[in-house]
């Protein structure tokens, strides 16, 4: 069997999997999913290395921004607990390693996907126990579920060795913000 084809079905699997993240955000907290990723059939596994990558970074600008959001309002103090676990995880652990994305050429920051943006600016204006809730499914629940599933494939199919460790390093810390802001959401509802 020639090299190349070797790893065609393990692209194609990694593939399906990055774009069914997407929906098992929309199961997990019953709202509007982030868009899955376009992913196409044909490529390779740096760049799914890198929309691995991508996408890790986009949900880590997202978690940021919401839990500095959460600890600045007057809200639950459950909601600003997770809010401040999210951060000091980012802070013990580090974020995405910036030569990760240097590796892959993803040159610039990627941009914050438009339907995290949009659940930014409801983030704002909501205020008391509607913020509590919004933010327990959106940073609580669905963006870690995302995140668990996407850092799942990406430990057991990255192309890369460094995305692999990555990956790996990081799963267990996804799967306690998850199991933490799943109690948080029982909590707000």
């Amino acid at each position: 069997m020639h090299a190349n084809l070797r790893h065609r079905p393990s692209r194609h699997l990694l593939a399906a999997g990055l774009a069914a993240c997407a929906m098992l955000t929309a199961c997990a907290a019953n709202y509007s999913p982030t868009p899955a990723m376009v992913v196409p059939a044909t490529a390779t596994g740096q760049q799914l290395d890198a929309l691995f990558v991508q996408r890790a970074l986009q949900g880590q600008m997202f978690a940021v921004a919401a839990s500095q959001l959460a600890i600045e309002k007057n809200v639950n103090p459950a909601t600003q607990q997770y809010a401040s676990l999210i951060l000091e995880n980012l802070r013990a652990n580090g974020g995405v390693p910036p030569q990760l994305a240097q590796q892959l050429n993803l040159i610039a920051a990627p941009s914050a996907l438009p339907a995290e943006e949009q659940k930014l600016a409801e983030l704002r204006r909501a205020e008391g126990p509607d913020f509590d809730r919004m933010f327990a499914s959106y940073v609580g629940v669905a963006l870690p579920t995302e995140m668990v599933a996407l850092y799942d494939q990406a430990a057991t199919m990255a192309a890369d060795q460094a995305v692999k460790d990555f990956a790996q390093s990081r799963t267990e810390i996804m799967r306690s913000q998850l199991r933490a802001g799943q109690a948080l959401y029982e909590r707000m509802y």
